[in-house]
């Protein structure tokens, strides 16, 4: 029996909560405890600091995804939760130019919409796995 993740409140928590860290470590100032932690560890180097907006959109987009795949079509799902990632990405990078220490970067939205397409193509490939599978 095959179980799968489908308690859709659970979902809902998950994206909410990993959203609104997404939109603190990307929109607040460095004097914010967390967002203090991560740009000295996870950011401290510019390699360091593409994997933390990558993993952090591309995790972003899969909760987005999971959520919308529960009420839109799978072909449908994917692309919106894409989308929707990355212009959170852009507003979010763009909301850096008020903040004190935070500097907009054209590298970090591009992090961001790489980690958003690699999971996109991740899913994508299941799919298509998935689908080739006998029944």
């Amino acid at each position: 029996m095959k179980m799968r993740f489908a308690f859709t409140p659970l979902r809902l928590l998950v994206l909410a909560a990993w959203g609104i860290f997404a939109i603190i470590l990307t929109t607040q100032s460095d004097r914010v405890p967390l967002v203090h932690l991560m740009t000295r560890t996870i950011g401290s180097t510019e390699v360091g600091d593409a994997l933390g907006h990558a993993g952090l959109f591309g995790v972003l987009t899969f909760a987005l995804y999971m959520v919308m795949a529960r009420k839109l079509k799978r072909e449908w799902a994917l692309p919106l939760a894409m989308g929707i990632a990355l212009i959170l990405g852009l507003v979010t990078e763009v909301a850096q130019i008020g903040v004190t220490n935070r500097v907009a970067s054209v590298s970090d939205l591009l992090a961001n919409a790489l980690g958003v397409f690699v999971v996109g193509f991740a899913m994508t490939y299941l799919s298509i796995l998935r689908s080739r599978q006998p029944l």
